[in-house]
């Protein structure tokens, strides 16, 4: 592996990544806040990122023009640990959060759309820092690397460089191309997200929101990020006149941000209207929606005192929050029965479909490995058959089992170990097992004691480094991380 490639590669993106902080710096003007603290905050961050990119392109000397796999996957992994720590300066210099440890935390569940935060109290924090908060997991929802490719193609080594940053970064099993070149598939997903994002605002600002509040939900929305400028996240809008439209509009781009963009496309460019409903696992994940709906529905109406009305209505919020790996919360579902709290918490380790920016295993790996089941059992029964795996009428290659095989094994060995670690932190069992699965899975809340009412700096400080960690294996799958790791990655 050459190091200069990747030096030259992670350097375009974090000059590129300076960009980002201006858009704060904007948002503080516009609602008059010193421009001096303004360039404090965000202004030096921005310039450590243009000096550092700077330095490791002129490092680099150009050599990401013919980066190979290894490179690219690495070039991923350490871009998103660098944008963190530059994401981690503004909480740090606006002297609201005192450790390091804090903001990197907040600044690493922010560009990984995961949504667990150390924020108390979010009224003491300026516009400015509240937007860029948000606007992190906007950026990290479809990803900064994406935007690096469909922007500066040409700097990180033309359509071949592109096409394995992308591979690397687009969560999913498989990467699909909708375009015949790589920087115009990244375009393309991105206008799909900008303009979502746009037209969710505006159902927003109609429904009574402010422009800031419309902005910043629909980029945790889209993003499955979860961030809310909002005590109490969107319980806050409990009591506007429109609040179950709110709700609704917030679900639909849930919704629509946790399934393939690919699908989005066709609809869009192609007028394919039954895209949607031609997708095997798109029909999956509506199956498990409506069934989870309807069991938590249930469990509430049997075992608390609410309506059956109230109780579709929180339910169906919650769980598209939690399967979409959003983790807004209307209501405490801490405080709810076994059942429903259970299937909450099994549903922070499905996620939602591949190539959208949601976290967590996602179905389309579950529905692999269920076919691949099956095709073993029915070959044991007829030796002599050949069997095909085929999923949405694909056929599934013996690799592809192999790799989402060992993903989920690495995904589930992974959230073992960082268990039985906060667990050796003495904190409960159930806190602690909640705590890893929904960092892991890029979600937000927990329970028990990072449940949606409190934050997480209930967890040891030591704690919160292994969350960290998990944030970043599950936003990037895992393997991408991993290769740093082994020997062998680093022999020619």
């Amino acid at each position: 592996m050459r190091f200069r490639a990747i030096a030259d590669a992670v350097g375009t993106v974090t000059v590129f990544f300076s960009l980002t902080l201006a858009v704060p710096i904007i948002v503080g003007l516009i609602y008059h806040e010193p421009l001096l603290g303004l360039l404090k905050t965000f202004g030096l961050p921005a310039l450590l990122s243009v000096v550092l990119g700077g330095v490791l392109k002129i490092l680099g000397e150009g050599k990401s023009r013919d980066i190979r796999y290894r490179e690219a996957l690495a070039t991923v992994s350490i871009s998103w640990l660098l944008m963190s720590f530059i994401g981690a300066l503004p909480y740090l210099l606006s002297g609201l959060m005192l450790t390091f440890t804090n903001a990197y935390f907040e600044s690493m569940s922010g560009f990984t759309a995961t949504g667990a935060t150390v924020v108390e109290d979010l009224t003491a924090y300026p516009l400015s820092l509240l937007f860029w908060r948000s606007f992190t997991q906007w950026i990290g929802g479809m990803g900064v690397v994406v935007l690096s490719v469909a922007i500066l193609t040409a700097l990180l080594g033309g359509g071949r460089a592109g096409n394995l940053l992308m591979r690397g970064e687009v969560p999913g099993h498989t990467y699909t191309k909708i375009a015949p070149r790589v920087a115009e598939t990244a375009k393309i997903l991105w206008g799909i997200y900008a303009l979502f994002t746009g037209v969710e605002t505006l159902l927003l600002i109609l429904l009574g929101m402010s422009p800031f509040d419309a902005l910043t939900h629909s980029f945790t929305t889209l993003a499955g990020g979860g961030f809310s400028p909002r005590l109490g996240n969107i319980e806050y809008f409990y009591n506007y006149p429109h609040a179950p439209i709110i709700e609704v509009v917030l679900m639909v781009f849930m919704i629509a941000g946790s399934t393939n963009f690919v699908l989005h496309y066709r609809l869009i460019y192609k007028r394919d209207f039954q895209s949607y409903f031609k997708s095997s696992e798109f029909r999956v994940y509506m199956g498990i929606l409506a069934i989870a709906i309807v069991a938590v529905m249930a469990d509430l109406v049997a075992h608390t005192k609410l309506a059956p009305a109230t109780a579709l209505r929180h339910a169906s919020f919650q769980v598209v929050s939690i399967m979409s790996t959003t983790g807004y919360n209307t209501v405490d579902f801490g405080l709810w029965p076994a059942l429903a709290q259970f299937i909450l918490f099994f549903l922070l380790f499905t996620g939602a479909m591949s190539g959208s920016t949601s976290g967590s295993i996602k179905l389309a790996r579950y529905m692999i490995i269920f076919k691949s089941g099956k095709k073993s059992l029915y070959r044991l029964l007829h030796r002599r058959s050949h069997v095909t795996v085929r999923v949405g009428g694909e056929v599934i290659s013996d690799d592809v089992i192999d790799s989402v095989g060992i993903f989920i094994v690495l995904y589930l060995f992974a959230f073992i170990a960082a268990s039985l670690a906060l667990t050796a932190m003495h904190m409960d069992f159930v806190s602690a097992i909640s705590a890893v699965a929904t960092c892991i899975g890029n979600v937000g809340p927990g329970l028990g004691v990072v449940g949606p009412a409190s934050t997480f700096l209930t967890v040891p400080v030591p704690g919160r480094w292994v969350l960290v960690t998990v944030m970043w294996l599950g936003r990037l799958e895992i393997i991408p991380c991993l290769i740093l790791f082994f020997p062998e990655t680093y022999r020619r």
